[in-house]
């Protein structure tokens, strides 16, 4: 006795039939009838299309007596789906259920030719159990953007240049791992280890700069590290200085410099140079070319002695400022200053700054006190000293020969020497040329005043006897 073979929809059960003595005699009435033709009778329904082919084959998908080895049927035509099983990778592989169910589960034959027997919902599918996790902007992404037409939902691109190819501004230099910088929350974001990766670190102003900024038209390969490279328009010495800009610029702001003046020239920034920008004395272009440590070099548009007094200019200037405390000493000069002449203020002798076209002589300066009016030449200093012009030294007797004694010494000057011949050399020195209206002799006894008179008293008169 032999049980009763009956496909229903789940697979093909083995049951004791109820009639069962009917059915034998029934078959043994019809043993002409093909075997596979009274499986086809019994068969439950039709499958679907795909199937259509091994439909009149029961046992291209079931086993006899033996339904958990109906699933090994199912994957010798779909290899595929139990390749993922075995491996673990893709929906049958990562979902529970998939992985451990039998195919029949949730694939359900013998419903028609058009039946859906894969029964997948779009909306409530856990993408979740696929080699591709939807997360940020992917979960929002329609199935349609990586899903195309005719082409198995398994088989869909799972790299980021299947479909990110045209986003890809680096046209193909960087590879295709775009993954390692770019984040799934939106294509722009980008992750990017720059020291890791290049090391090349972004510190403080190179921190906020785009990508761009350093890597021109979206080439990252090969970018030259070297400052210059980025910075070759912003150097203001015009490259006279050479490609090593650290040792002085930072990355902290390119105006700013660690350049120590002292140590990297022969010219010692001291007093108001201190405090003076790199352009007041490194004019542009050449901006820090050599632009000579000489005084004269940069005031030059300074020099009120328009060159009259030298290049020397820090014999008298100093580095705290241009114009005040000049360390001058005119003892050094051909004119000490003596006397009152040490409170005289520049401008009283010196016209203008070119000082050494000031005058020398006396007269240059006191003509208008000269109450001489010149007629005793300009050695001034012959009789007048520094100390103050109305004090002054003259030997009357040595001067003139004419001894001032007596009467003499009390006199004025004016006395002798009338104003319109002040102190003249050719004043006369006989007596009566001055006392000629002393004269009570009327001229009587001549000229020669001195034979009665002397130099106490005119009044007075000594006899002078004569041999």
């Amino acid at each position: 006795m032999s049980l009763l073979c009956i496909c229903t929809d789940t697979g093909m059960e083995f049951r004791w039939p109820q009639y069962l003595f009917a059915v034998v005699i029934g078959m043994t009435l019809a043993s002409s009838v093909h075997a596979a033709d009274l499986e086809l009778l019994l068969m439950p329904g039709e499958v679907i299309a795909g199937h259509a082919k091994v439909e009149a084959e029961c046992s291209a998908c079931h086993v006899a007596f033996a339904r958990e080895r109906q699933n090994s049927l199912c994957i010798d035509c779909h290899q595929v789906a139990g390749a993922d099983q075995s491996a673990g990778r893709g929906f049958h592989g990562r979902d529970p259920q998939a992985r451990s169910a039998d195919c029949a589960d949730c694939h359900t034959e013998h419903q028609g030719r058009t039946a859906d027997i894969v029964g997948f919902d779009a909306q409530g599918f856990a993408h979740d159990f696929t080699d591709f996790e939807l997360v940020a902007s992917h979960a929002e992404a329609e199935c349609e953007d990586c899903h195309k037409p005719d082409v198995l939902f398994r088989d869909a691109p799972g790299e980021c240049v299947d479909c990110h190819r045209t986003d890809d501004v680096h046209e193909g230099g960087l590879g295709e791992d775009c993954a390692s910088c770019h984040l799934p929350e939106r294509w722009e974001v980008v992750e990017f280890e720059h020291q890791l990766e290049t090391g090349f670190a972004l510190l403080f102003g190179h921190a906020d700069v785009t990508c761009d900024s350093c890597h021109l038209q979206q080439s990252f390969s090969n970018t030259d590290s070297a400052c210059v490279a980025c910075h070759l328009d912003d150097d203001a010495h015009a490259g006279l200085l050479g490609n090593d800009c650290a040792s002085c610029h930072d990355e902290v702001r390119w105006t700013k410099t660690r350049f120590r003046h002292d140590d990297f020239s022969d010219f010692v920034l001291l007093g108001s140079h201190v405090s003076l920008s790199c352009e007041a004395c490194h004019s542009e272009p050449t901006a820090v070319s050599n632009p000579g440590s000489d005084c004269i070099d940069c005031h030059r548009d300074d020099d009120p002695h328009e060159g009259q007094l030298g290049d020397a200019c820090a014999s008298c200037h100093n580095d705290n400022s241009w114009l005040q405390n000049v360390r001058f000493d005119h003892d050094f000069t051909v004119f000490p200053l003596l006397g009152e002449h040490r409170e005289a203020a520049c401008t009283d002798c010196h016209e203008n700054a070119r000082f050494s076209d000031a005058p020398v002589a006396c007269g240059d300066c006191h003509s208008d006190a000269d109450i001489h009016n010149g007629v005793l030449g300009n050695d001034c200093g012959a009789c007048h000293t520094p100390a103050d012009w109305a004090l002054w030294r003259f030997d009357h007797f040595v001067a003139t020969e004419f001894e001032l004694d007596g009467a003499h010494e009390q006199l004025q000057c004016a006395d002798c020497h009338s104003e319109t011949t002040a102190a003249e050399q050719r004043t006369s020195s006989r007596c009566i040329d001055c006392h000629r209206s002393d004269d009570v002799h009327a001229g009587e006894f001549g000229k020669a005043c001195g034979r009665c008179h002397t130099t106490q008293s005119f009044r007075g008169a000594e006899q002078l006897w004569v041999n």
